[in-house]
């Protein structure tokens, strides 16, 4: 088992470095949801980079974004955290099919189909906001 903590630059090109890096990662374990973990790793470090990006202009590459990705006996565990205050409620509370049409969103609605649970969480201190994900292993 493995747990694999990372602070990147808010680049796109960091961040299709570790992805790389965990799907090497992955082909040192037997893992047959190692697509769907890759996936759902992608998706919520690219929203934390729009976000980081929308949010911080011009400056966003001197922010960070800090992505866990952790394989237990039992599950997968994701956390990615960035620094611009979280997810647009209404973007939680919507069906999968209110998005099918739309550029914006799918991408966590498809996350919310393929894991056991989600969660989100906002440190009010601070601008720093969580995305957790669990998957149950079946490998």
């Amino acid at each position: 088992m493995f747990k694999w903590d990372v602070q990147l630059s808010c680049d796109l090109d960091e961040i299709e470095s570790f992805e790389d890096a965990l799907r090497d990662k992955f082909e040192d374990y037997s893992c047959s949801l190692q697509e769907h973990i890759c996936f759902i790793t992608h998706e919520l470090l690219v929203n934390s980079f729009e976000a980081t990006i929308n949010k911080y202009g011009d400056t966003a590459h001197q922010y960070k974004l800090y992505a866990e990705v952790e394989m237990k006996e039992e599950e997968y565990i994701i956390q990615v955290t960035d620094e611009c205050g979280g997810v647009p409620q209404e973007a939680l509370t919507h069906d999968l099919e209110d998005f099918l049409h739309n550029e914006r969103g799918r991408g966590l609605l498809l996350i919310k189909e393929l894991v056991d649970s989600i969660s989100f969480h906002r440190e009010h201190e601070e601008e720093l906001y969580t995305v957790l994900v669990k998957k149950k292993r079946s490998d």
